[in-house]
């Protein structure tokens, strides 16, 4: 336990703006955990090690008001926050959500500027059935790494934002599916593009997670 409060000391986090392609202003930041400090590259790897230690769901609820507590030192907080989740690793999502809340209520955050990209929900209809009493913030739906983007799941996971991964995605999406979400893209994959660029290809929102 010792290392790992080791660890929560000398993680950081990086805050990517989140840049609006309408009028170039910041919406939001995506507070992305840096492990780097510690001589670990792979967030993955630091998750596996709190899962066999059985401690994970404490180390992410330290994680989270770890951040919290620097977007007040930031003053932040007028601005939204995109956060991961790994849903898929948790022990008692319910303590977990509870917890969440409590965090940004004792901090006197606004729950409403909180968007949660939750990792590894299987059946979304069954998450909102379950936890639609503990859980009740915004959620951005991202097509991950080697997955193909299942387009249904943008209405059965009720998100407020999409975020395709590549270029190919987007348009394909442009094409075929009718999205009313705001849309939010990653420059990391696309170097080179400019707003006007985006914008015109239906982007509201992107950011640069190298930056």
């Amino acid at each position: 336990m010792k290392y790992f409060e080791r660890v929560l000391d000398r993680m950081k986090f990086k805050f990517i703006p989140v840049i609006s392609t309408r009028d170039n202003l910041i919406f939001g930041y995506k507070v992305m955990k840096d492990f780097s400090t510690l001589g670990f590259n792979d967030k993955e790897y630091m998750y596996q090690m709190a899962c066999e230690e059985k401690i994970f769901d404490n180390f992410a609820l330290d994680m989270f008001e770890k951040a919290c507590r620097e977007i007040l030192e930031k003053n932040f907080i007028k601005t939204h926050f995109f956060y991961t989740i790994r849903f898929n690793l948790l022990q008692d999502y319910k303590y977990f959500f509870k917890k969440v809340d409590e965090i940004i209520k004792n901090l006197n955050l606004d729950p409403e500027l909180f968007i949660f990209d939750i990792k590894g929900v299987i059946d979304w209809y069954n998450f909102h059935k379950t936890f639609s009493n503990k859980f009740k913030y915004k959620v951005v739906i991202k097509e991950e790494r080697n997955f193909a983007f299942n387009f249904s799941i943008i209405e059965s996971s009720k998100a407020k934002f999409v975020e395709p991964r590549t270029l190919e995605t987007l348009i394909f999406m442009k094409e075929n599916v009718e999205i009313e979400q705001p849309l939010i893209f990653n420059l990391f994959y696309s170097q080179g593009l400019d707003s006007i660029f985006l914008k015109n290809l239906g982007i509201d929102y992107y950011y640069d997670s190298n930056s």
